[in-house]
Order: C-alpha cells, then structure tokens, then sequence
C-alpha cells in the first residue's frame, strides 16, 4: 500500500517509507494508527509523518538504535510494545519543546532527530524532569539546533551515539559532553554569523532569542509569532537595508542576504515598506 501510495507520484522512497511498509505487512491496521495518532498534532499533523518520526521512534525503543535494518524481523508483540513508547514519549518531546523551548513551529528546528533524544530522555525518566534536567536538556537542543548537530556528517551515526549514551548512562551530561565534542563550541562569535543566510539554523535562533525576549513588529505592535492569524500579520523577514541600494553600492549578494541585515516583521509591515 505505501510503497503504491509513494511511487505512483514518482517520489523516492525514504528510509522510513520502506520501514513502515515492513511493519505493515505483519501488522495489519498500523497505516491507521499512524494516521490517527499523527492526527492528535493538528496543524504538526503533516510534519510529524513526513519526518518519520513516529516510526524512527519505534525502531529505537525496539532496538535501541536508530536504524531500519532490523525492523523486519521484529514480531507483533514487539512492535506494538515499542509503538506505545514511541507515541508517549513523542507527545512528551514536542509538547517539551512547544512549551518549554517556545517553538511555535516545527519547521523551524534544524532536524526533526532533535526530538528524539529528548523523547527517549522523557521516557527513561518517566516523564519526570527535575529542575536542573529540564534546564539541561533545553541547553542540549537549542545549541544541538543552533550548530546543525545532525546536520555535521552521516545523521544517523550520530544520532545512535547519542542513543547509546542515553540508554546507557541515562543523563544529560554525558549527551552534552558528546554535543560539544562534536561541534567544538557553544559560544557565538562574530565569525559564526560572516555569511549565514536565513538557511541557516542560526537564524531561526535569533528568532527563538527574539521571540523569548516578546520582541514586536515595529509597527503593529503584536509579539513575534509563527502562529498569528492571517497573512496581514504573518511571520515574514523583511531587508534591513534594500537590496537595490547594496548592489548599487557594490555589496556582494551574500553580504547583502546575510543574517545581519535581515528583520523579522508581519506581513502588514513588509508591505507597507
């Protein structure tokens, strides 16, 4: 069904695809749960099955590792027991982020495998953070967001040695200690900015920064959100400094899109420049 359901648009099977098609094949009904559960995060509905999160998950509380290579030779029973895991502690991990982080939208984060740790974290832990590991594990995705974590070589490997040390050491000094092995540093200098466009995940987290200290549209007034209603006061990035005047004045395009001259506004504003 899935692999009909994929192909007949001609788009490449991922990873995740041919997984759920495995599972499917012995149990029977699962396209509906996933459906149904996917369902539960309205308007995250979209992204939460196009990541494959729900069925990464599964595999990881099943195996724990991240990869598919195994999932068919799972049973029933272990699946099922594994699916129960993964829809609680997803639940946890993007209410966490939602609330806590103050992520208005998913898009927004520089991977969907920042989820998981936070989600495996949850379940070990029965759902109940202390203080200290709330704080810690918030520290852990905003610099795992901000230097592209899965983004600096094969995602996967480097998601299963955060697993390994999840499930093994169950804390979050250990995962920090990995992140920053990786990416070398959590500081922000000015070099770290030379060049970023609005691709980069440094900034969506400006727009995290702003957004956590209730910057405002210059002209409407209202907070700086993702989820405002209508497309007067939709979230848009506007240039500080035209483009028309730098290229006139000999500014190269990648000077001239960089991050330091781009402003978050509503849609009102941008127009009304």
């Amino acid at each position: 069904e899935i692999f009909i359901r994929v192909n007949s648009l001609g788009i490449k099977l991922r990873s995740s695809d041919l997984a759920l098609a495995q599972i499917t094949s012995k149990w029977k009904g699962f396209m509906k749960q996933i459906e149904e559960f996917a369902a539960e995060f309205q308007e995250d509905e979209d992204y939460i099955i196009e990541s494959g999160l729900s069925v990464r998950l599964l595999t990881i509380f099943a195996t724990h590792q991240s990869r598919f290579k195994t999932i068919g030779k799972l049973s029933v029973k272990m699946l099922k027991s594994a699916w129960e895991k993964a829809k609680d502690s997803l639940r946890f991990a993007i209410n966490f982020v939602k609330s806590n982080a103050e992520i208005d939208n998913l898009k927004h984060i520089s991977s969907p495998f920042l989820l998981i740790p936070i989600a495996v974290f949850g379940n070990l832990k029965g759902e109940k953070l202390t203080f200290g590991e709330e704080k810690m594990l918030l520290r852990w995705f905003f610099f795992a967001h901000m230097r592209g974590h899965y983004s600096m070589g094969s995602s996967e490997s480097i998601l299963d040695a955060d697993l390994s040390s999840l499930f093994k050491n169950k804390n979050l000094t250990d995962l920090t200690n990995i992140l920053q092995n990786h990416v070398k540093k959590f500081f922000v200098e000015v070099n770290d900015l030379q060049g970023k466009t609005r691709r980069s995940p440094m900034f969506s987290m400006l727009y995290f920064v702003l957004k956590h200290n209730e910057a405002k549209d210059w002209l409407s007034g209202l907070c700086l959100s993702a989820k405002h209603v209508g497309k007067s006061h939709s979230l848009q990035c506007h240039h500080i400094f035209p483009k028309s005047v730098l290229r006139e004045a000999d500014y190269e395009k990648r000077e001239i899109n960089e991050i330091a001259n781009l402003a978050f506004i509503g849609g009102m504003t941008n127009r009304h420049i």
